[in-house]
């Protein structure tokens, strides 16, 4: 979470929200970080960025290791399928 949880309009809603969330939620501009370094860092080929804290929930930009699904060409193929699908756009690659 990135503080998106304040937009109630009510204070009372949006400062219990804030105190249950706060163990894992971060600012928009900590949760912005990864995307950020992404786009400067010199990286290889299928990673990603996220945060190191406690599983993952926020912290400071670290690099991360895809899954071995992550990694899966079939898998691959069959969520690009239901995005064609789904979506009726496909992208001529």
């Amino acid at each position: 979470m990135t503080n998106i949880q304040n937009v109630t309009g009510n204070t009372v809603l949006d400062r219990l929200i804030t105190t249950t969330t706060s163990p894992f939620a971060q600012s928009a501009a900590d949760g912005a970080q990864p995307l950020l370094a992404a786009a400067i860092w010199e990286m290889p080929p299928l990673s990603f960025l996220g945060p190191d804290g406690f599983r993952a929930w926020r912290g400071a930009p670290v690099l991360e290791q895809p899954g071995v699904r992550a990694l899966d060409d079939h898998s691959a193929e069959l969520v690009w399928d239901m995005c064609v699908r789904e979506t009726g756009t496909d992208l001529l690659v």
